[in-house]
């Protein structure tokens, strides 16, 4: 009787030693994949990181889509962000006639200093004239006008958002078009107002800067964060696949010449019609 009971007793025990090594082995388990978890993650962000960046200064990286199924969540949303801009955007910011009369290069996070020291984030196509409230400047894309009105880094600028939720942003202005409205719907190539030089400044401030037109181009991703994107190679992109010198893009043109022919000299319509 002693010894069944010994031996009862030793069963226990190697039960219990083993009960408590599997524990221990689940515990150093989940320990481990919390921390292979972690780093996954990490390893996830610093690959959205230097994506995100790339894609900012080079949006046509992700035009070629991919469909194979290691592409990750946010190439996916790159690809359909620049898929939207490549298919909306009908119209060169600049009226077409006019486009003998702008130069503009790759400025993408150059030095800026006004207001602090901050990276530039647009492109700027500057007056060859240099001279404000000549130039027309018209809507890329069908749209809301979302934003009007006076901003001291932008001066004068115009706010459309498309029917994607791309924004696109052109400020420094010299005056606007008659009767534009926040809430008023636009559609690609009309008059949005002049190129000028407003801007750092309190309102009105003019002349601390070449007559330019400043363009923005702002997305969201999932989160609802703001992504600027270098409007350069988008610009760049657009005269290369619709002819903006020969003539291609019909509707644009023909505002250009209506502008151009039946307005009269730009700038004096500007200053009799458009409105700050």
């Amino acid at each position: 009787m002693v010894q069944q009971n010994q031996i009862w007793t030793y069963i226990g025990r190697e039960v219990m030693r083993y009960i408590l090594a599997i524990a221990l082995l689940m515990v150093c388990i989940i320990v481990e994949w919390q921390a292979v978890d972690r780093l996954t993650i990490q390893a996830y962000q610093v690959r959205y990181t230097s994506a995100l960046e790339r894609f900012r200064g080079e949006p046509y990286i992700y035009n070629n889509r991919r469909t194979d199924k290691y592409l990750d969540t946010y190439e996916m949303e790159f690809q359909q962000i620049i898929a939207n801009i490549t298919e909306e955007i009908r119209c060169f910011p600049v009226e077409k006639s006019y486009i003998q009369e702008i130069n503009y290069v790759d400025s993408w996070y150059g030095e800026r200093t006004y207001g602090g020291e901050r990276k530039h984030e647009g492109t700027d196509i500057m007056a060859n004239s240099n001279i404000a409230g000549e130039i027309p400047i018209v809507s890329m894309t069908d749209g809301v006008v979302k934003n009007l009105g006076w901003l001291r880094l932008g001066g004068w600028r115009v706010g459309i958002e498309s029917d994607s939720g791309v924004y696109y942003y052109y400020a420094h202005l010299d005056s606007y078009a008659p009767n534009l409205q926040i809430g008023n719907p636009v559609y690609a190539g009309q008059l949005l107002g002049f190129m000028g030089d407003s801007g750092y400044g309190e309102e009105g401030t003019t002349g601390m800067f070449p007559v330019h037109l400043h363009l923005g181009i702002y997305v969201y991703d999932s989160n609802g964060t703001e992504i600027s994107l270098n409007p350069y190679p988008i610009l760049t992109y657009f005269e290369d696949s619709h002819g903006i010198l020969s003539g291609n893009n019909e509707k644009c043109w023909k505002i250009g010449l209506f502008h151009r022919f039946f307005m009269g000299n730009p700038l004096e319509f500007s200053r009799k019609y458009a409105i700050l």
